[in-house]
């Protein structure tokens, strides 16, 4: 057991998403039959990044709490549907889930959850527990006693972690769905997320294998112009495509990453108690614009510091309040530790990082201040950044 911490705690101080990148001699033209460019670039990414922007879709384990239920209209339903979509200057994305035809039914006997190992006992009670209290739950009842003939669709509706809620397709006859729905309510079940990246600068992290994650594992990304678009896509060693991205802001999120991580030893302890599995890391956002107005509250941790240290005294203070709000990105992680006081309760933890050229004011009029900041900053394609402020906060219940 000893043996194994060592190596996990030395592999998360080597956890890295991209590698510099440099001009390739590559022809893509072998690939990508006709493709003429001169402009590819190659990068290394590890397993982790790779798994961040890979298109393909990933399975979760989410938990069904109840289901929705789409009932067929009749025929004068229909055809008032239609006359009214016909002068709708709004039409609907859904036809199906038209708001007067669903029925949204939730479980009266959802028990509470527990995702630490010490309680998982103590749910499998309570499972079992609840699975004598299912056809007394109102919900079951209702669908159990359905007009079959009258009902178009049902849909499950799950709910992660976070409290988060979705829905879920189920194949099959409608005898079939409703079977699935009482005999999985209140259990984990594997649901699809269409990708890791489901939304702009957001990431499920749920599904990849922190505990076998290996640094020494990479992969071959390349980066090309197409009919003047850029392109993303990886490459096997022997030159065969595993996929292709039109989205080139994904290369972005990786360089922010592997940014945040230079010099950043509270992301680094984080990221090894994902691999201990001693936190169970839930999603990664990239958010663009920092609600802190730093003008207005307490200086970040690295400029507090350096004024206790008197590297920055008041003329320097007040010109950084003037430039702090600028140029940012918070990199924030959402987790669940799985022991210690917070045991079990959503946690999130925002690296607040700024680009040096918001800097570019204080140059010359504090230049002391200026090449301190710099010496710590990290340098990409993305731009240079240092850290100034790290958060960490905890959900209430």
């Amino acid at each position: 057991m000893d043996t194994q911490v060592v190596k996990h705690k030395t592999y998360s101080r080597k956890i890295w998403l991209i590698s510099s990148g440099w001009k390739s001699s590559m022809d893509l033209g072998n690939i990508f039959p006709g493709l003429e460019t001169d402009s590819v670039r190659e990068y290394r990414i590890s397993d982790l990044a790779n798994y961040m922007i890979n298109p393909n879709p990933i399975k979760v384990n989410n938990r069904l709490i109840g289901c929705e239920i789409l009932h067929r209209r009749s025929g004068w339903q229909a055809v008032k549907q239609k006359m009214s979509s016909l002068f709708s200057k709004e039409k609907s994305k859904d036809p199906a889930r038209a708001a007067d035809q669903g029925d949204i039914l939730i479980s009266g006997l959802i028990p509470g959850s527990s995702s630490s190992a010490a309680t998982k006992e103590l749910n499998a009670h309570i499972s079992r527990v609840y699975d004598q209290l299912i056809p007394f739950d109102t919900m079951v009842q209702k669908i159990s006693s359905l007009d079959k003939a009258a009902v178009l669709e049902i849909n499950g509706i799950c709910e992660d972690l976070e409290g988060n809620r979705s829905f879920m397709r189920i194949a099959g006859p409608v005898e079939d769905k409703i079977n699935f729905i009482t005999h999985n309510l209140s259990k984990d079940i594997q649901v699809l997320v269409e990708k890791a990246h489901f939304n702009e600068g957001l990431f499920e992290m749920r599904a990849f294998d922190f505990k076998g994650y290996d640094p020494d594992n990479q992969h071959r990304l390349v980066k090309f112009i197409q009919n003047g678009k850029p392109m993303l896509c990886t490459i096997t060693h022997d030159n065969r495509v595993n996929y292709v991205l039109e989205d080139v802001e994904l290369i972005t999120y990786l360089q922010l990453f592997e940014l945040a991580l230079k010099g950043n030893d509270p992301l680094k302890e984080l990221l090894f108690h994902y691999c201990e599995g001693t936190a169970l890391p839930l999603k990664i956002l990239f958010n663009q614009e920092i609600k802190t107005d730093y003008s207005k509250a307490n200086l970040p941790l690295l400029y507090r510091r350096m004024e206790e240290s008197g590297t920055m005294g008041p003329r320097e203070k007040k010109l950084i309040s003037r430039v702090l709000n600028q140029k940012q990105f918070g990199l924030s992680l959402n987790y669940i530790p799985q022991q210690g006081e917070f045991n079990d309760r959503v946690i999130t933890s925002i690296f607040v990082m700024q680009d040096l050229k918001a800097l570019d004011p204080i140059k010359s009029l504090a230049p002391q201040l200026y090449w301190t900041i710099n010496s710590s900053a990290a340098i990409s394609e993305a731009g240079t950044f240092y850290l100034i402020d790290s958060i960490r906060g905890v959900r209430d219940e």
